[in-house]
């Protein structure tokens, strides 16, 4: 009823509350949305223009723009993505990779440690690391205190803010079916090239230092030696007692 609520909701305003004599005693604010649930497949599809019927299109870095600005990035050295990688990695294979003139980038989604389909990353990011758009919708489909964070540095980010990196998806174009879960960084050099870093075998098998073959055989036995040796003691120990009389 009108004439016992005085308050008056329109969709995307403000109204003031005001008394029966009608006296100004406070503001507040209704926001209503009218929403409509798009799935997360569906929206990348309207996202990246390739159906109809989204209002929003993510814009393209282009490749040449994006080489540009990671030319910026080497020079200022405001970004080496991974690189203690490359100095504890598989140094034979990389050789040749001058740390101080490239960046390397990861071609696996940080979300999700699978091969980036779509490689998009914030407009106001700090960072050239890409993320996947799918997998960044999906992640979003579930509520939580994360939600619409960038999948590297974690900052607040919309989906106006997404731009799709041309660099990044040339990389894919050139490499997708050589990516592995060991096999997934690029080196981006300061005149534009890339390549393929070879597998880092460091990560799947470390081996103990100043070991040699046969080491472990006899480390087991001394192993089982010692712990033989312990037990028998525990058991030919005599407890002791404490008589609290």
């Amino acid at each position: 009823d009108p004439k016992k609520c005085p308050i008056g909701i329109k969709l995307g305003s403000v109204e003031v509350v005001e008394n029966k004599n009608g006296i100004l005693f406070g503001s507040y604010a209704i926001h209503v949305a009218i929403c409509e649930y798009v799935a997360a497949d569906t929206l990348h599809d309207q996202l990246m223009g390739k159906i109809d019927g989204g209002s929003i299109l993510i814009p393209t870095l282009s490749l040449r723009s994006a080489k540009k600005l990671a030319k910026e990035y080497i020079a200022n050295q405001t970004v080496s993505i991974d690189s203690e990688e490359i100095e504890g990695g598989n140094a034979e294979s990389n050789k040749g990779v001058d740390i101080t003139n490239s960046l390397t980038f990861s071609l696996l989604c940080p979300m999700s440690k699978q091969t980036l389909e779509t490689p998009v990353r914030g407009r106001h990011c700090r960072h050239m690391q890409c993320f996947d758009l799918r997998n960044f919708l999906r992640t979003n489909e579930i509520v939580s205190g994360g939600r619409w964070r960038c999948g590297v540095c974690e900052d607040f980010l919309s989906i106006r803010d997404l731009i799709h990196c041309g660099l990044f998806q040339a990389m894919l174009n050139e490499y997708r079916d050589l990516i592995s879960g060991s096999r997934d960084k690029v080196s981006l050099r300061f005149d534009g090239t890339w390549r393929l870093m070879e597998e880092n075998k460091l990560r799947y098998s470390r081996k103990r230092p100043n070991s040699v073959p046969g080491s472990n055989q006899a480390r087991t036995k001394s192993d089982h030696s010692v712990h033989d040796s312990l037990m028998k003691a525990n058991h030919s120990a005599e407890p002791e007692v404490i008589d609290l009389l």
